[in-house]
């Protein structure tokens, strides 16, 4: 019976959260991105429209008890962009920036942002992802979020119908 309470006691010392020492601060910029970085090489150099900007807060929860909440700014654009030789007229996000707002404690690795890319729904849409790290001691996580050409924000769990800004 002592082994299983040290077992325990250990187990629940090895699964301890607390703060990391180098937590990201609020006000801390993870991600500037805009359409010269994008992944997709047509949209690098597509002709981009007026831009639209949204600003979001959006709350990630790296594991379930825990809350980070990120301020979003997004600008959306129509671009026409050529891709296998053919012009496309689309909406797609042109650029975003990501700065923490409460990191609950977590170290906040930069993102990464990839994309613009074509919704799976068939839509004119375009969506990007943007992947973090997120780590305190013993928790090594990450979350990651879509940004759609509407502006909106989200875990990329929810359908989006939306295709314009």
């Amino acid at each position: 019976m002592k082994s299983l309470w040290i077992t325990a006691a250990l187990f629940a010392v090895g699964c301890g959260t607390g703060a990391a020492k180098d937590a990201t601060p609020a006000g801390t910029v993870l991600v500037t991105w805009d359409a010269k970085q994008s992944t997709r090489p047509a949209i690098r150099v597509a002709a981009i429209g007026g831009h639209v900007v949204k600003d979001v807060t959006y709350t990630a929860h790296p594991t379930p008890e825990s809350t980070v909440t990120l301020a979003i700014h997004v600008e959306t654009a129509p671009v026409t962009l050529v891709e296998d030789g053919k012009r496309l007229d689309r909406v797609a996000p042109v650029a975003v920036t990501v700065t923490a707002t409460d990191s609950d404690g977590f170290r906040i690795g930069p993102g990464k942002c990839t994309g613009p890319d074509y919704g799976l729904d068939g839509a004119d849409m375009m969506l990007m992802d943007c992947a973090f790290k997120a780590t305190k001691p013993k928790t090594d996580v990450g979350f990651m979020f879509d940004v759609y050409s509407d502006g909106t924000v989200d875990d990329g769990a929810t359908p989006r119908r939306s295709t314009t800004p």
